[in-house]
């Protein structure tokens, strides 16, 4: 049984397992693949499997609701699939379309799993029939289980075959690899390493944070992801490999030669802090963290410590038992963890008595709101156990066990399976550890004050829908102190800025480093004020010291806001009168702004003549754009008859589009009453965007034969020309080429950096591959791709080159030739159908060599420097006289569908509007589908918890030329901002995608007509 990350927290995980490496196994050569199967639906093993499961093991057997589960499904299948679109149709059937087929399934006998699992064979077996050949039928399968599970609760999922594997690999806590945490940096976006973990072979060869990686073995990491790339360097022990390393400074690479080892995470970090007080850090609960933790208690024991520290900070669980065995070395009795199962089995597990004489001694706990499942359990059971006090901010709140399964594809779920209660059979579910002593880090700098609003982005359990069951809040107790304290200004790790991270982006702080901060300092001293190791003596020997803190720190931070931004804090004095004031607010330019610029929002407040002094006057942003929600706005100390104005300043993205957005402040005043909130209606115009087409050719005359045809053991040239054909220029451009073929092409230089492409300006590019000399396939498979990661538009391709048989090139041929008509058609290869433009009249060509292996045979023309393609020989004559004037009008592509929409309001009070528009394409628009959506937020309005997903339109286009489709669909509106994206296709690689915002708002006449309720004092 095993207690789990959340599901944010894991997807954050696979991130940084992502940035370590991969698979254990070696990634297959081409020649070794298996033929592909196609994923038959109606056998739904994955879907079965789980149903199995979660019937017989789900802890709360009421939470399996099947006709939900159906329904939840079908919704999951559609966002995935473009082609499927869900109706309701009662509350007992649904209408399921696929493309332009559509059928209504009832509802009425889906009154258990197994009838579920037959509705859904139904489902599978008429989708099957109309979905689009290139949709993967295993997606369809996964998409529906998603959807089932997400209606029983948050951490219940299904992991598809690579998060699977790397889940087991983080529970084992060990792999073979280098021992380097790598990642995209810069721009282009180079494989950087972030930071050599010490001991491991990385650092032992020298590798260095900044260093590039610009190849691993034959393969250039231009042509790798991230994943791939980890996968390239991990492997069994004992094993080398082989990477080229670029450092600032060098003029070539560096070749290193490295061996890799066994890779063990460490789950526990230990020090002395001085005055005999140990720091112990846990950072995981994993296979080996109830050893090591004892190791660390044992090494600090030895040195004399009279008093422990355990930071939890930021642990997001793990193992059950492996926190079981962290809470049972520090307590001597007692029942550590309850788990309550399906079918209300209880089990106890109680600590047992510890040789140690950590057990006697003073013990401070550091937990925040990343202190999540495993962790809450070791910090609930030292607290109520009365065994040590807690410190810090109130943690996630999961009080659920998970167990994983596998299937048979390798991919494996979650189920919750059990709830856990702390001593006194108290549950955390939704509400977390409650700190004795609570800490509020407060930010004051000139860019950004974070005060009141601290704590008020984190997303915890008990804020998502999906929960189970939130326990009661009357079995919590309130914090006995709170501290505001100034935040500690942490030292930064490498400072990797990805493509396109804009003006906002920051470098995050090196959380594996060990660093002094105000929480440590704070518990070192509160274990220090008594020698007990019961929690309330150590609570009361620190009464003073808290309460000093108390004062200490809200004067602090009182100065800093003065230093900083002039205000008065000062607190208002017994028996002020209150004040009248009046509020107007201002945003942008007449609520106009730019994307790219700097927003200016306005606060003015006034206070009345006669009136009494105002204290502490603040003001707390809400809006529908996330970067403003929860900025504060502090006005301090307002005499009668004066104002005073403040102004936030927010920089806007380069890349976003037209929007309409909310703006609301609500006021707090420290004396007398707050005024009314105030709120504006703000216009975000969008920058003029790039938009790009391109041409390729393929030139085998580096190591080939020149035929135009792709040969085993050929190196080649891809010749790729960009052009902008928008209205904006192009920011961080990028143009990459990989391959989907695995190790049977070898990209060399699979990537380019270009800035500033102007409207109507081209670039022209040469990337290279070979293929393997004992080729093993028919045909090889390259994704090339044109985008600009700061404003996000981009185009991307496959390319398929049929593998011809080795034979001799074209032979010799001299002349100038001239098209016998204009538009003659220019070829890549005497075989292939690929056109690369098309003559004028006025051209002349050289021919250098004629190809006769085809019916009609072509000549290989001349075309500019470097460049070449072929005509067939009936289509042009000999010119006796004059010189060759090369010409051609190329053939860009792919060129994305246009959208087209008729005028609407990006502002408006109804719940619904009427969307209309064209989708136009020079040869033909495949379909057309509509969504809209919407970000779902905590009820205080303060946290992102999830996207709403509304498929409302989709049609097809059955004209094998229809280059125009029409729409027309009524568009639902919730209240708030809603993103209506409109997606036409040619396929399913060429489509554009066009999103418009349209606001419902409760802005009416400068006061907002709904705002959420404040927080309480104690959250």
């Amino acid at each position: 049984m095993r207690s789990r990350f959340t599901k944010f927290r894991l997807l954050m995980f696979a991130a940084l397992v992502a940035l370590l490496g991969a698979s254990l196994a070696p990634p297959q050569m081409a020649c070794a693949r298996q033929p592909k199967v196609k994923h038959d639906l109606s056998k739904m093993r994955v879907l079965n499997n789980v149903l199995s499961k979660i019937r017989t093991r789900y802890v709360e057997p009421k939470r399996l609701v099947p006709r939900t589960m159906f329904r939840k499904a079908l919704q999951e299948i559609q966002q995935d699939v473009p082609e499927v679109i869900v109706r309701s149709k009662g509350k007992d059937r649904v209408e399921v379309q696929v493309d332009k087929a559509t059928k209504t399934f009832s509802l009425s006998k889906i009154d258990s799993p197994w009838a579920l699992s037959t509705a859904m064979r139904g489902v599978f077996t008429f989708m099957d029939k109309y979905l689009h050949p290139g949709t993967k039928r295993r997606n369809v399968e996964y998409a529906a289980v998603d959807g089932m599970l997400k209606t029983l609760d948050c951490h219940s999922v299904l992991l598809r075959p690579e998060f699977f594997g790397e889940m087991q690999i983080h529970t084992r806590g060990s792999f073979g690899g280098l021992g380097i945490t790598i990642s995209r940096c810069g721009h282009p976006q180079a494989l950087t390493v972030v930071k050599p973990l010490p001991g491991t072979p990385a650092h032992r060869a020298g590798l260095k944070a900044g260093d590039q990686i610009v190849r691993i073995e034959r393969e250039s990491t231009q042509n790798l992801t991230l994943n791939e790339a980890v996968k390239r360097l991990r492997g069994k022990p004992k094993t080398n490999v082989r990477i080229w390393v670029k450092r600032k400074g060098s003029a070539a690479p560096k070749l290193f030669v490295i061996q890799r080892d066994r890779i063990q995470m460490r789950a526990v970090d230990f020090r002395l802090l001085g005055n005999n007080v140990g720091y112990v850090k846990v950072k995981t609960f994993q296979n080996s963290t109830g050893w090591e933790l004892r190791l660390a208690l044992q090494s600090l024991k030895t040195r004399g410590v009279r008093a422990v520290v355990l930071d939890l900070r930021g642990n997001g669980g793990g193992l059950l038992s492996r926190a079981i065995d962290v809470a049972d070395a520090f307590l001597y009795s007692g029942t550590i963890v309850t788990t309550v199962e399906h079918g209300v089995k209880r089990r106890e597990s109680r600590a047992r008595w510890s040789r140690t004489v950590i057990g006697q001694m003073p013990l401070a706990v550091l937990v925040d709101a990343g202190t999540a499942s495993a962790s809450e359990i070791v910090a609930g059971a030292l607290k109520n156990l009365d065994r040590a006090v807690i410190i810090g901010e109130r943690t996630y709140g999961k009080g659920s066990v998970q167990v994983i399964y596998p299937n048979r594809d390798r991919s494996g779920f979650k189920v919750t399976i059990a709830q856990y209660l702390t001593p006194g059979d108290r549950s955390i579910q939704g509400i977390g550890v409650i700190p004795d002593i609570e800490l509020k880090p407060v930010t004051v700098d000139k860019d950004r004050v974070e005060y009141f609003s601290v704590g008020q982005r984190e997303v915890r359990e008990g804020d998502r829908s999906c929960s189970l069951q939130r326990a009661s809040l009357a079995l919590r107790t309130p914090p006995q102190r709170r501290i505001y304290h100034m935040a500690d200004k942490r030292p930064l790790g490498f400072k990797c800025e990805p493509c396109g991270a804009g003006p906002g982006f920051k470098a995050r702080p090196d959380r594996d480093k060990f660093f002094l901060d105000y929480p440590i300092k704070l518990a070192k001293k509160v274990v220090l004020g008594t020698r007990s190791a019961s929690r309330k003596r150590v609570l009361a020997g620190a009464r003073t010291l808290l309460r000093n803190q108390q004062r200490l720190q809200p004067s602090k931070i009182a100065v800093q806001l003065k230093k900083v931004s002039g205000v008065d804090w000062s607190a208002a004095p017994r028996g002020a009168r209150a004040p009248r004031l009046t509020t107007s607010l201002s945003v942008g330019q007449g609520g106009k702004a730019v994307a790219g610029k700097p927003l200016k929002i306005t606060v003015t407040v006034k206070n009345a003549a006669g009136a009494g002094t105002a204290y502490q006057v603040r003001g707390l942003v809400y809006s529908t754009y996330t970067p403003l929600q929860h900025r504060e706005v502090f006005l301090g100390k307002i005499e009668a008859g004066k104002s005073h104005t403040a102004t936030l300043t927010v920089k806007l993205r380069k890349g976003i589009s037209n929007r309409a957005d909310d703006v609301s402040v609500r006021f707090f005043v420290g004396n007398g009453r707050a005024p009314q909130a105030s709120c504006a209606v703000l216009r975000i115009q969008a920058q003029a965007k790039p938009e790009f087409v391109y041409t390729w050719q393929l030139l085998d005359d580096v190591a080939g034969n020149r035929d135009g045809e792709l040969q085993p053991g050929e190196s080649v040239r891809l010749r790729v020309q960009i052009k902008n054909i928008g209205k904006g220029a192009a920011g961080e451009t990028y143009l990459r080429l990989k391959s989907l073929s695995g190790d049977a092409v070898t990209v060399g230089r699979g990537l380019y950096s270009l800035t500033g492409l102007k409207p109507g300006a081209t670039r022209l590019l040469n990337l290279d591959f070979k293929v393997m000399q004992q080729m093993p396939l028919p045909k090889v498979k390259l994704k090339l791709m044109v985008g600009d990661c700061t404003l996000g538009k981009s185009v991307s391709e496959t390319l398929v080159f049929r593998i011809a048989a080795a034979a001799a090139g074209p032979a010799k041929a001299r002349g100038v030739f001239r098209p016998k008509r204009a538009g003659v058609p220019i070829y890549q290869s005497p075989r292939q159908k690929h056109v690369l433009g098309w003559a004028p009249a006025t051209a002349r060509y050289a021919a250098g060599a004629r190809a006769n292996n085809t019916p009609s045979g072509h000549y290989r023309i001349r075309l500019g420097k470097k460049s070449a393609g072929f005509v067939r020989v009936s289509d042009v004559v000999r010119v006796r006289r004059g010189r060759a004037r090369p010409q051609i009008n190329w053939h860009w592509l792919p060129s994305p569908p246009r959208v087209s929409l008729a005028k609407i309001a990006d502002v408006t009070t109804s719940g619904r509007i009427t969307l209309s528009g064209t989708a136009l394409h020079q040869s033909r628009v495949s379909d057309v589908y509509i969504s809209v959506t919407r970000l779902l937020k905590s009820p205080g309005q303060s946290r992102i918890i999830g996207v709403d997903y509304n498929k409302i339109f989709y049609s097809a286009n059955r004209s094998a030329a229809g280059g125009k489709m029409s729409f027309k669909t009524v568009v639902p509106l919730w209240e708030g901002a809603n993103v209506i994206t409109v997606v036409a296709r040619r396929n399913d690689e060429i489509k554009t995608s066009h999103t418009l915002r349209v606001l419902r708002s409760t802005c009416r006449a400068g006061r907002p007509t709904r705002l959420p309720k404040v927080a309480k004092k104690i959250p």
